[in-house]
């Protein structure tokens, strides 16, 4: 029961974070001077904020794909915990120096408050972190069954 419990949380975390990336790219793609230019009023200089505009969307779609792939899965949830973790960094940057800034991520997510967006961000990483804790224990509860059974 416990294993189906991990599997099936793991699963909808995967679904979950399938569909804010894909949705989050989608939308920085569509709206790519908004976003450039929120990072700009933000102080990053502009040659750094076209770089990054472009690098995050498409890393966000790359990353779309490894979380469907089941070979990919564990690479792409901890790829998923990298990425959250710098978002969340950005998100206190912005509430300690620019708390009026508006976010650029559009949609729901842009409804949010900065406390409230980084409240979603520490929720995430925190399940996140759980799932990529238990997978990795069935991952090697794997390898030592496969051990024991080849040996």
């Amino acid at each position: 029961m416990k294993l189906f419990r991990a599997n099936t949380l793991t699963e909808v975390t995967r679904l979950m974070l399938t569909f804010l990336f894909a949705y989050t790219s989608i939308n920085k793609l569509l709206n790519l001077n908004v976003f450039k230019q929120t990072m700009m009023t933000a102080h990053i200089p502009e040659v750094i904020a076209e770089i990054i505009a472009m690098v995050i969307p498409i890393s966000e779609a790359i990353l779309v794909v490894l979380l469907i792939l089941n070979q990919t899965k564990r690479l792409a949830l901890i790829i998923s915990l990298f990425l959250l973790l710098v978002f969340t960094v950005y998100i206190i940057y912005m509430k300690l120096w620019l708390p009026k800034l508006p976010c650029s991520c559009g949609g729901i997510i842009q409804k949010l408050t900065w406390n409230q967006h980084l409240l979603l961000n520490i929720v995430i990483i925190a399940l996140l972190y759980y799932v990529i804790l238990t997978d990795n224990k069935k991952f090697r509860q794997n390898l030592y069954c496969n051990k024991q059974v080849t040996s």
